[in-house]
């Protein structure tokens, strides 16, 4: 006959604190996820994580997820490894050694978060050029996903003209003339399921 040992007690399954579910956050910017530590339990008894294992994807399967081993209760994916415009899905697991050896708990529940859509890039009118009139057109890229855009001009901090823009088009010329001879300041955002930033 072939025999076996049963493992040790796992340590606990870790919960989840940071971001909430389904929060919106920007790819761009970095983030961090946190859940509670898992400390040593007496009855029935349990060690404390020495360990975790968070692993994220864009999917809830979790089939091509990026999975890391990290040795304190938080982890910050690098700038720019998430993608904007997505809903991901993480998962946490203790383990009772370093780097992911000894026994494991079973996954966490999964979260949710989603990504803001990218901010739009202006092109036209230039940064600080001046204009031979006083109804610019104004022109940015064209951000996948949107279903609109704002487009707020402003003299100072005040907000003097604000156009909603269907895409796909992604061009704007305001209805009236703006002041002569006057610095004002322009920006854009894209609108959607997951709306960005200006």
């Amino acid at each position: 006959p072939y025999t076996f040992t049963t493992s040790a007690n796992p340590p606990t399954i870790p919960v989840l604190l940071l971001p909430a579910n389904a929060a919106l956050l920007d790819s761009v910017v970095a983030q961090t996820l946190t859940w509670k530590p898992v400390a040593s339990v007496v009855n029935p008894a349990s060690p404390a994580a020495l360990s975790y294992e968070v692993a994220y994807a864009t999917n809830s399967t979790f089939s091509g997820a990026t999975v890391t081993t990290v040795s304190t209760p938080q982890y910050s994916p690098i700038v720019g490894a998430l993608s904007p415009n997505l809903t991901y899905y993480w998962r946490v697991r203790s383990w009772s050694g370093a780097n992911a050896t000894g026994n494991h708990s079973a996954w966490s529940a999964a979260r949710t978060f989603r990504t803001k859509l990218s901010t739009p890039v202006l092109n036209l009118p230039e940064n600080n050029t001046v204009l031979n009139n006083k109804r610019p057109t104004f022109e940015w890229d064209e951000v996948p996903g949107a279903t609109t855009y704002t487009l707020q001009i402003l003299l100072g901090t005040k907000v003097v003209n604000t156009g909603t823009i269907k895409a796909p088009a992604y061009v704007y010329t305001p209805l009236v003339d703006l002041l002569p001879s006057t610095v004002y300041t322009w920006k854009v955002k894209a609108n959607g399921v997951n709306t960005g930033n200006f």
